[in-house]
């Protein structure tokens, strides 16, 4: 819900298309990271230990990650101030969903090829 607000608070703001980009491709991001996890995690691995990790990523990219992308979406200018701390969360929350991706790959099925989606 967060990076559909950013996107209100970009649109309403008027700024350049290629900060609503970046929240597009943020979904984009955030859609194959889950996907890519539910394609290739190994139930027989998930421990309870597996499971806390889980839900303090999956919080990450909610708080701070997209909770900040909405909150400085709305803090930019027509005038571009505020855009280097707006491309700064987008940047942390990429660099954050790449990291949960690299994590859990331990965990994934060991016997067929995991493919390899880059950001």
């Amino acid at each position: 819900m967060y990076l559909w607000f950013a996107l209100a608070n970009l649109a309403e703001r008027e700024v350049s298309r290629k900060l609503e980009s970046k929240v597009f491709q943020l979904f984009g991001h955030v859609a194959s990271t889950f996907l890519y996890i539910e394609q290739n995690l190994d139930p027989s691995n998930v421990t309870p230990d597996l499971l806390t990790f889980l839900k303090d990523r999956i919080t990450r990219i909610g708080s701070p990650g997209a909770f900040d992308i909405q909150g400085n979406a709305s803090t930019i200018t027509q005038s571009g101030e505020g855009e280097r701390l707006f491309l700064e969360s987008v940047n942390s929350l990429t660099k954050l969903l790449g990291e949960v991706r690299f994590d859990l790959s331990k965990y994934f099925k060991k016997d067929q090829s995991v493919g390899s989606l880059k950001f």
